[in-house]
């Protein structure tokens, strides 16, 4: 299940898997849950644009009233601070426990290239 948090959806797909979960914990362990995470705004500072990654992470989780998530997803970004930074923090939670997995999505091969510099996790 995508839980997409952007125009047009910002948050309809996430608040409904909740609803759904909320209603069937029983059919959490069948279900895949995979969350996006929005592009910074052009300008957005790194330690900005990890920050609100952190935020998104720990807000998802909340709402849907879930330990993990199986894959969080980073779109790609004009700013290579910024994906660098994000991507930290989608390491960090790969880490933690809190997904499965990560990936990208939309990326460029210029953006592939800029990511994978820092990227611990390839």
């Amino acid at each position: 299940i995508h839980t997409c948090r952007f125009p047009p959806y910002s948050g309809k797909e996430r608040d409904g898997t909740a609803q759904y979960l909320a209603a069937h914990p029983e059919d959490r362990a069948r279900l895949l849950l995979n969350t996006k995470f929005r592009k910074p705004k052009l300008g957005t500072s790194a330690s900005d644009a990890a920050q609100i990654c952190r935020d998104q992470i720990e807000e998802d989780l909340k709402i849907l009233n879930v330990a993990n998530v199986d894959m969080l997803m980073l779109r790609d970004s004009p700013d290579c601070d910024a994906m660098q930074a994000q991507w930290e923090m989608l390491q960090e939670a790969l880490a933690k426990g809190t997904t499965r997995s990560i990936g990208v999505i939309n990326y460029c091969e210029g953006s592939l290239k800029c990511l994978l510099e820092t990227a611990k996790v390839k």
